[in-house]
């Protein structure tokens, strides 16, 4: 955006709001943090980071901790939950860029981080669920057909989601590894798509040369050979 003074700068992130988001600015909370200045032939600009979550969804939460005793003294996204935690661990290094690889249950969320300021973050479709449900299939086997219900999924996710190459002929009860890796193959090829889309629209949008490093996070990075 333009530089503009605080009060000209909400009155413009109000008016995105009601041009791009999904919701009237009066039913959610929005909040907004400059992370960088820059300039270009029309003059000084700013890269503005900006939060929204929907009232409902915030004041339920809040009533929940406020009937379990507890005093809620600020909300914060996810993506600088990250940032906090990281930096406390003092884990970034000095002027690198990283990504943050977030696999979820319902999504993956992936934030990029340069020099300590949070630059841009994504949603994929593709998590954990998607992962199990890919495996929910009925398998016809040389004496007999095998249901891989959800359950069942599940547990062979977390068994083996990924074998390693010495490890494809290995079976996890009646089937293979490599079958199980032809189940998934198709999913996590799309994932690993849309992580390099992602990594690629960055780098070429806001002019990065490498992703210095990238942290896997969520109940999704726990998963074997990821």
């Amino acid at each position: 955006l333009p530089k503009l003074s605080q009060k000209d700068m909400l009155s413009s992130i109000i008016l995105e709001l009601k041009k791009q988001g999904p919701f009237e600015p009066k039913e959610v909370y929005y909040d907004f943090k400059i992370v960088s200045e820059m300039s270009d032939r029309t003059g000084p600009k700013v890269h503005v980071l900006v939060a929204i979550a929907k009232k409902q969804v915030i004041d339920q939460k809040i009533e929940l901790l406020n009937q379990i005793g507890m005093k809620t003294i600020g909300v914060s996204i996810l993506q600088t939950a990250f940032l906090n935690i990281m930096q406390k661990l003092k884990v970034l290094l000095e002027g690198e860029t990283v990504a943050i690889l977030d696999i979820g249950a319902k999504f993956t969320n992936m934030h990029f981080v340069r020099s300590g300021v949070i630059d841009f973050s994504r949603d994929i479709a593709t998590a954990g669920d998607h992962i199990t449900q890919s495996m929910v299939r009925t398998i016809t086997l040389p004496d007999k057909e095998m249901v891989i219900n959800l359950e069942e999924a599940e547990r062979i996710k977390k068994e083996c989601v990924i074998p390693k190459k010495d490890e494809i002929e290995e079976k996890v009860g009646v089937l293979t590894k490599a079958h199980i890796l032809s189940m998934l193959r198709p999913l996590l090829e799309s994932m690993v798509a849309e992580i390099q889309r992602s990594i690629n629209y960055y780098r070429q949008t806001y002019n990065v040369m490498k992703i210095d490093r990238i942290f896997l996070v969520g109940g999704g990075s726990r998963l074997k050979n990821l």
